[in-house]
């Protein structure tokens, strides 16, 4: 959690950033080519046009990472059960990405087993919904195989 508070805190900084340039670049326009009010009301409805779009483009990065985290956390538990197999895991992680196979692109399922433990990493990349903002998003999870213990072994 404190991953994903410090990013949206870089994303707000970033878009005030973003939103102090553009005001500066419309008074520089203003200035320069004596834009009225009528092509200024343009102007702002064209920027405010781009900054909802990239808003929806980094709540869509946030939604993409959940699910991935959710693919991966199901393919733990599916690899976790006795007797299963990487084949296992990777169908409970593809099942949740199905879900969403409109907003990511390009998915991969890595199930890596060493001695009791067993981590998925799930990776894919991000649809861009305008401004060509994309990019991979990846997560894994690990948990302790599960098998029985005789008593002398607890």
């Amino acid at each position: 959690i404190e991953v994903i508070v410090k990013r949206v805190f870089v994303y707000a900084v970033a878009l005030a950033a973003v939103l102090t340039i553009f005001v500066v670049l419309i008074e520089g326009a203003q200035r320069v080519y004596r834009v009225g009010d009528a092509g200024r009301d343009w102007i702002v409805i064209g920027l405010a046009t781009v900054m909802v779009f990239l808003v929806i483009q980094v709540a869509l990065l946030f939604h993409a990472r959940s699910v991935v985290t959710a693919a991966a956390q199901d393919g733990v538990r599916a690899a976790q059960v006795e007797n299963a197999t990487a084949v296992d895991a990777r169908a409970a992680a593809s099942q949740i990405l199905a879900g969403s196979s409109a907003l990511l692109n390009n998915e991969s399922v890595d199930v890596t087993t060493s001695g009791e433990f067993v981590t998925v990493t799930v990776t894919a990349d991000v649809s861009s919904v305008a401004l060509g903002l994309t990019g991979p998003v990846t997560a894994s999870a690990s948990g302790v195989i599960e098998r029985f213990r005789p008593q002398s072994e607890r």
